[in-house]
């Protein structure tokens, strides 16, 4: 079963990041309408093999987005000191 990756907004208009497996990306937005939430991107992360477990797909896309935003947190961090005038050696 694919492994989705998606942008919603849920009834409140709060961005929400998250993934989720489905059989088709229609099934996958109709499964996230039933939990309340508009979808505006989806996008397939990756197909699961037979023998590969989705936990073990799930874990490594939530690493793969934690990594990401790690990496905006150290930019926006080098950032600050740039612009605090502190010099980058």
């Amino acid at each position: 079963m694919p492994v989705y990756e998606f942008d919603a907004l849920n009834h409140g208009g709060e961005a929400l990041t998250d993934i989720i497996t489905a059989d088709t990306p229609r099934d996958a937005r109709e499964r996230l309408r039933k939990r309340g939430l508009h979808v505006t991107r989806i996008e397939i992360v990756r197909e699961l093999a037979k023998k590969e477990s989705s936990r073990s797909v799930v874990s490594s896309a939530m690493s793969a987005r934690r990594a990401r935003s790690e990496l905006l947190m150290v930019t926006q961090q080098f950032a600050t000191l740039l612009k605090a005038g502190i010099p980058l050696i």
